[in-house]
């Protein structure tokens, strides 16, 4: 608190109205995820608003609407004692984004604000439980104006993605919002990096993949593989192998599936050989691959499967434990069962 004081105290007396800004903000964002206290960042909310008035840009914006969303979420869960107009403070940010729209000296203020009034909308209508029909023109609206803002340097497009990918959570299987969350992943692939890229598309897919929409969570985990394999990354590259070889399971397309756990089980065992490390996932994918085998009736297969698992298992003892015990019985139950 001290600190705080002492920063917006030399803000004020040495500084220019942007670091002022600033340490309002850090203030107000600290109360709400330090203190729990969401009255005093209605402070400093309404200070930031204020200032507002003086100077408008883009990341003025963003911190004030990030105040805005927590104040909403806290009046909501009944977090806060000082009274906070939802309704009136949702009109306030309509109209600073008609305004601004009228200010051929703002485009990128405007286009930012525009995009999290839509972002604001369609969770609301996910939250009432709407139609995927009722919010298909709002994602058309939010996709224009998410591909308008990759000209906007001001534009902190890496937080609106992250905002989207969220979303996701709450969205089902939806031909429009998946066509959203390719131009995301486009725009970071050319603006940030394929890593991001592929975060965006892979966390997509397991969203699908646990909807149990396994056609489509191929698609996305898909193009999560191809850049997390230009890129080389060991680690997203297994994860992802896994889920579509997940994925195919589900499908039943065995063939499929069993190379792209050959897949992650190749590249796991070729980082023992150069680094010495042993990753529980082989075992995981062993004992995947030995079901693959016993559905597809390789028997052949199945037994070699099982004399790695074993000799892995035997070495690492860490990894004979009661969920293997278990699996590892089951597996011979199914096998006794097919032979």
């Amino acid at each position: 608190e001290g600190r705080f004081s002492v920063a917006l105290e030399a803000a004020k007396k040495y500084g220019f109205s942007q670091q002022v800004y600033e340490c309002v903000y850090q203030k107000a964002w600290t109360d709400f995820y330090w203190y729990d206290d969401p009255d005093s960042s209605l402070e400093g909310y309404l200070c930031l608003k204020s200032m507002l008035q003086e100077d408008v840009n883009v990341v003025r914006i963003e911190k004030l609407y990030n105040l805005y969303r927590l104040l909403v979420t806290s009046s909501g869960q009944g977090m806060m004692t000082k009274d906070f107009n939802h309704q009136g403070e949702q009109r306030y940010m309509e109209t600073l984004c008609s305004r601004l729209e009228d200010n051929p000296a703002k485009p990128s203020c405007a286009l930012f604000l525009k995009i999290c009034l839509l972002e604001d909308k369609l969770i609301e209508s996910l939250q009432e439980k709407a139609d995927l029909t009722d919010i298909s023109d709002v994602l058309h609206q939010l996709k224009e104006a998410i591909q308008n803002a990759s000209h906007h340097l001001s534009i902190n497009f890496e937080s609106q993605a992250e905002v989207l990918v969220n979303i996701g959570g709450l969205i089902g299987e939806s031909r429009e919002f998946d066509e959203l969350i390719d131009v995301v992943s486009k725009i970071q692939s050319d603006c940030s990096s394929d890593i991001s890229a592929a975060n965006i598309q892979y966390e997509r897919g397991v969203q699908l993949l646990g909807a149990q929409r396994f056609e489509n969570a191929v698609k996305h985990l898909s193009k999560s593989y191809v850049l997390y394999h230009k890129e080389n990354t060991i680690t997203e590259l297994v994860r992802t192998s896994g889920f579509l070889g997940k994925s195919y399971s589900e499908m039943d397309l065995l063939y499929s599936a069993k190379t792209y756990y050959i897949r992650a089980l190749s590249i796991l065992i070729n980082d023992v050989g150069n680094n010495g490390r042993s990753d529980h996932l082989i075992v995981t994918i062993l004992i995947e691959l030995c079901l693959l085998e016993i559905r597809l009736g390789q028997i052949a297969s199945v037994l070699e499967w099982l004399a790695m698992l074993d000799a892995i298992v035997s070495t690492v003892q860490e990894y004979l434990n009661d969920d293997f015990l278990r699996e590892r019985s089951r597996i011979d139950a199914l096998l006794g069962a097919r032979i």
